[in-house]
């Protein structure tokens, strides 16, 4: 009895000393260096999408990123100006803005997509929207009418494509105001209004791509 009792004895000092050992279930056996499975700390999130600003009336931004393109000499009149677009060329705008210049002021249409530009930019009598044919009311004493081809319309999914505002107070020496009419049969529409008919010329840059109206400013 007394040789059982001391076989129990050794046997329960050994499980306790085991048990002191391993410690509690769950403390090694859940390691804590393991990554979680969701997102890594370090992992910076996604930038929102912004929104395509609101149709309606704006200001010209005061921004020119623009500044130090130069482009052909002005005309010594006011004859009509044609580029043709590239065959593939399918794009359309995505921002309009302008600005005034040392002895001109700029208006400069952003494209996106494939191929180059092609224009038509005259004088015209009067301004009307593309297919329903409403007339449309420009400040100044003349109007500069360019019809950008080689357009397509937008991705409305894609989110780059310019939605306002389709009216811009400039207010330049030359420029008074700007009306952006859309895209209609593969053209997009913008009108100038002029304090005179003065000599202008228009000419695309790249990287991005862009159509440029510089008007005359003899003041």
């Amino acid at each position: 009895m007394r040789a059982r009792a001391a076989v129990g004895a050794v046997a329960l000092a050994s499980l306790l000393a085991l048990a002191a050992c391993t410690g509690s279930p769950g403390e090694e056996d859940s390691p804590t260096d393991q990554p979680s499975s969701g997102p890594s700390a370090t992992a910076e999130p996604s930038a929102e999408p912004s929104a395509p600003a609101p149709s309606g009336s704006g200001t010209a931004t005061p921004d020119d990123p623009d500044a130090s393109a130069t482009g052909p000499a002005f005309p010594a009149d006011t004859s009509p100006d044609t580029s043709d677009p590239s065959v593939e060329a399918a794009l359309y705008p995505t921002a309009v803005r302008a600005g005034a210049h040392d002895g001109y002021d700029r208006v400069v249409v952003e494209l996106t997509g494939t191929g180059t530009p092609g224009w038509l930019a005259e004088y015209v009598d009067s301004a009307s929207s593309q297919g329903a044919g409403d007339p449309i009311d420009l400040d100044g004493d003349a109007i500069l009418s360019v019809a950008i081809s080689g357009s397509t319309y937008p991705d409305p999914d894609a989110g780059d494509y310019y939605d306002g505002p389709a009216r811009l107070d400039v207010g330049t020496e030359q420029i008074e105001e700007l009306v952006y009419d859309g895209i209609f049969e593969g053209v997009s529409l913008v009108f100038l209004g002029v304090d005179e008919e003065a000599p202008f010329r228009v000419f695309a840059l790249e990287n991005p791509t862009r159509v440029v109206i510089d008007v005359r400013d003899d003041d």
